[in-house]
C-alpha cells in the first residue's frame, strides 16, 4: 500500500500552478467560506475530474452533481448516481434506497476537510430531495486508497472483496475506453444503441423515473440489444482488476426512519483498514 493515494500525489504536483491563477490566498481562508451547490454537469466539471480524480472521467450518466466553490472558483466536485448493479443491503427494496458515490475530487489548494464536508452536504441534499437513504462507495487499492474520506464521514466498512474482477476494452466502443459488463445494461446505453441503430423508442419503454422498463420493451428489441452486448464483450480485450473495499452509510430522513432502515441492514461493519497496515 502506497504512503499516499493518487489524488494526494496529483494535488501536490499541481499546487503551485493552481495557486498562481488566483487573486487571493485560499490556504488562509476558513472552510465556511466555501459555497455548496447542486448543479448540472458541465464541461468545466469534466476537466476538473480529469485533473484530480483517479479514474480521470465522470463515468456513466452523471445523475446528481454537487460543487463546492470558493469566491466563484470550483474547489470540489461530488458526483452521485444509481449503482451499476443494486445490492440487497436493505432487503428487497434496496433499489429504491441505494445510491452510488461515483466520483469525488477537490482541488490542490482546497481546505483539508472540504472532501468530507462536501460528501455529507451532498448526502443530506439527497435525503431531503430524493428517496435515497443508502450511500455506497468504493476504495480502490490500486489508487492507494483505503477509504479515509468514508471513514471521516462514519461510513461502515464492509470488506475488500467487492466490485468486478475485470473490465473490457473495445477498439471502437467508447473510443477504446474501459467499460464494465454491468454498464452495458444501463438505460443510457440502451438509448445510445437505439439511436445508433435507427430504432424509434416509445415513451412507455421508460418508467416515471427515467429508467428502462424491461417488461414493456418489445422482446425482439431486447434480444437484439442483448446480442449486441454479448458480441461486443466477445470482441473486447479482458483487463483483470483488483477487488475494492466497500463502504456504506445509512442516512434516514429522521430518527424514526433511521431506526427502521438500520433494522433492515443485512451486514455488519468491520474495523477500518489503515494505510500501511500489513
Amino acid at each position: 500500500m502506497a504512503d499516499k493515494c493518487h489524488q494526494k500525489l496529483m494535488k501536490e504536483q499541481r499546487l503551485e500552478g493552481d495557486l498562481s491563477g488566483l487573486s487571493f490566498d485560499p490556504l488562509v481562508l476558513p472552510i465556511d467560506e466555501y459555497v455548496f451547490s447542486h448543479e448540472p454537469f458541465t464541461k468545466e466539471m469534466g476537466v476538473f475530474l480529469k485533473a484530480y480524480e483517479w479514474l480521470g472521467s465522470v463515468g456513466v450518466n452523471s445523475k446528481w452533481c454537487f460543487t463546492m466553490r470558493l469566491r466563484g472558483h470550483l474547489a470540489g466536485l461530488q458526483v452521485l448516481n444509481e449503482p451499476a448493479a443494486y445490492s440487497k443491503l436493505l432487503g428487497p427494496d434496496t433499489m429504491k434506497y441505494e445510491c452510488l458515490v461515483q466520483r469525488g475530487a477537490t482541488i490542490s489548494w482546497a481546505h483539508k476537510h472540504l472532501g468530507s464536508k462536501m460528501l455529507m452536504a451532498s448526502i443530506n441534499w439527497m435525503v431531503k430531495n430524493t428517496d435515497k437513504r443508502l450511500f455506497v462507495g468504493y476504495a480502490d487499492s490500486h489508487a492507494g486508497e483505503v477509504g479515509v474520506l468514508y471513514q471521516a464521514c462514519n461510513f461502515m466498512y464492509l470488506g475488500d472483496k467487492f466490485g468486478v474482477t475485470c473490465k473490457y476494452r473495445h477498439p471502437v466502443y467508447r473510443k477504446g475506453k474501459e467499460f464494465c459488463l454491468h454498464s452495458l445494461r444501463r438505460t443510457g446505453v440502451l438509448k445510445w444503441w437505439c439511436k445508433k441503430n435507427g430504432i424509434a423508442m416509445e415513451d412507455n419503454w421508460f418508467k416515471s423515473n427515467g429508467f428502462k422498463d424491461l417488461n414493456v420493451i418489445p422482446v425482439e428489441i431486447k434480444q437484439r440489444w442483448y446480442s449486441w452486448a454479448k458480441a461486443l464483450v466477445r470482441e473486447s480485450e479482458i483487463i483483470p482488476i483488483e477487488r475494492k473495499g466497500k463502504y456504506a452509510l445509512i442516512k434516514g430522513f429522521d430518527r424514526r426512519e433511521q431506526r427502521y432502515l438500520e433494522g433492515l441492514f443485512t451486514m455488519r461493519g468491520l474495523p477500518y483498514p489503515k494505510r500501511g497496515a500489513v
